[in-house]
């Protein structure tokens, strides 16, 4: 992949990408979400039950939102990226290539990037997270590359609103968590 696809996936990971959604049946308590999982060519994730996974663009992007049903904050979303390959750039270079879409498209321009930070997932795979943060300091974003020993990686991203309640960033730090926690790349 070149530096121009790199760039379009990424952004299309951070500002949303294809619109086809496919609807589960929901969750009937929100407070312990049921999951399920979303097996694809190149990873698997479990994502809440009742949230939508759309089709993967031509990029390697998925966005994955709330049904009005799901008792979640309906303006929240999560997306997924992956790319074949990519995993052999340094950490610096994906995290800068990622911050350059993702304040690029930040309309307002106010939203600050923390510093990232390395660890290995539940299931072994080398990652780098950062947040977002909006002007108040609140988190707006969450972020984590999984990168497998092949060179593949995977980002996966929620989006917080700023108005979400104490409650609602809770909800979704939990159901963002165990998407990271579960997800294995190929």
């Amino acid at each position: 992949m070149n530096a121009m696809s790199i760039g379009a996936a990424i952004m299309l990971a951070v500002v949303g990408g294809a619109q086809t959604l496919k609807q589960v049946k929901t969750d009937k308590d929100a407070s312990k979400p049921e999951y399920r999982k979303v097996d694809t060519s190149n990873f698997t994730i479990e994502v809440p039950a009742g949230w939508a996974v759309s089709d993967e663009t031509p990029w390697g992007s998925r966005d994955i939102r709330p049904s009005v049903e799901s008792k979640v904050v309906t303006a929240a979303s999560m997306s997924s990226m992956s790319g074949p390959g990519l995993g052999r750039q340094s950490w610096d270079r994906l995290y800068d290539t990622s911050l350059y879409f993702i304040t690029r498209y930040d309309r307002q321009g106010k939203m600050k990037a923390t510093p990232y930070a390395l660890a290995k997932s539940r299931r072994g795979f080398e990652t780098c997270s950062w947040d977002m943060t909006d002007a108040d300091g609140k988190v707006v974003q969450r972020h984590v590359i999984l990168k497998h020993t092949n060179g593949n990686i995977l980002a996966l991203s929620v989006k917080i609103p700023s108005d979400a309640s104490a409650k609602e960033r809770q909800q979704l730090d939990r159901m963002f968590a165990h998407m990271v926690d579960t997800a294995v790349v190929k």
